[in-house]
């Protein structure tokens, strides 16, 4: 049994945006949950996301209360990122909590359906199961599990998504708006999966030689936990709902940057294998920011939000 370890922001991680979107401070406000116990947020292991986000020209925020219509109506786009109910901090093992209330679910639902924009990011066993009800609000179907390749046994090898072989799919955001943009692979570093279906266009599916495990709690893959073949199940896609657009992805570490401790491993955008992963995370803002539906122009948030950048 691998021994479970911690991962911590990568502080030195500085990215370049050549061509920043919108001048400092300028652009669509990005609001990010941080008030569900979550695994990322802006200040912590989502901190090189919020960095580069905002050196693109975007003002991110943290939402530290519930999710309301009137917080949510003050936000362009927004981040939930590995919520987890509190009982899921003292025991991850199943049977696992959902995070949101039912009214947080369909707060959120109702917005996307009226324009908003949603990157929804979960992640391996136990966070699928803490966002069981507002993923499959969406119509996507994840299998609370380890995603990794078949001779990983320890589940700490990133997955290396390729347009050269399928893996990696052609969409307005893996293409981008010109050849600069262009994304030819990403990597995952673990994650989850779920079933592709035909109302929402898959971006990077698991390529050959992958497994998704499903153990009875996290880090723990005894010969008796159930394995099922990666081929035909996916970790991103892309769809519009209703009026709003959604970008999910059953991966989290592949929008930020990371150290893994003991012993010191990369994980995420400043990894080798991840190269092309922040301008990914540019083209999915952009393409979630080219929706409209919510003001991107208000200048503050409600109450219960920190303004971080």
């Amino acid at each position: 049994m691998p021994a479970f370890s911690q991962q911590i922001p990568d502080s030195s991680f500085i990215p370049h945006v050549a061509r920043p979107e919108y001048p400092t401070g300028t652009g669509p406000v990005v609001c990010q949950d941080g008030a569900h116990n979550n695994v990322h947020t802006t200040r912590g292991q989502y901190l090189a996301f919020s960095t580069l986000a905002a050196a693109d020209g975007y003002r991110v925020e943290s939402l530290d209360g519930p999710l309301s219509r009137a917080v949510l109506d003050a936000c362009s786009i927004l981040v939930i990122a590995s919520p987890r109910n509190a009982a899921t901090l003292r025991s991850r093992s199943r049977p696992i909590l959902n995070a949101y209330t039912a009214d947080e679910v369909a707060i959120v639902k109702t917005w996307v359906e009226d324009g908003g924009s949603l990157l929804l990011i979960t992640d391996h066993m136990p966070v699928v199961a803490s966002m069981r009800l507002l993923i499959e609000a969406f119509g996507f179907k994840a299998i609370d599990g380890f995603a990794t390749t078949v001779a990983d046994t320890t589940s700490r090898l990133p997955i290396v998504y390729r347009r050269s072989d399928g893996s990696l799919r052609a969409h307005a955001i893996t293409d981008g708006r010109s050849p600069a943009e262009r994304v030819d692979s990403i990597a995952t570093f673990t994650g989850a999966a779920f079933q592709p279906e035909a109302t929402f266009a898959t971006l990077w599916q698991l390529p050959k030689r992958t497994i998704v495990i499903v153990p009875n709690a996290p880090w723990e893959f005894p010969a008796s936990a159930p394995r099922l073949a990666g081929v035909g199940l996916a970790q991103g896609a892309a769809r519009a709902f209703g009026g709003g657009r959604i970008v999910f992805s059953a991966e989290a570490a592949m929008f930020t940057a990371q150290w893994e401790d003991t012993p010191r491993k990369a994980m995420g955008m400043n990894h080798p294998a991840a190269k092309q992963n922040a301008q990914f995370v540019l083209n999915v803002l952009h393409w979630l920011s080219a929706q409209g539906g919510s003001s991107a122009l208000t200048p503050a948030l409600p109450r219960r939000s920190v303004r971080l950048f």
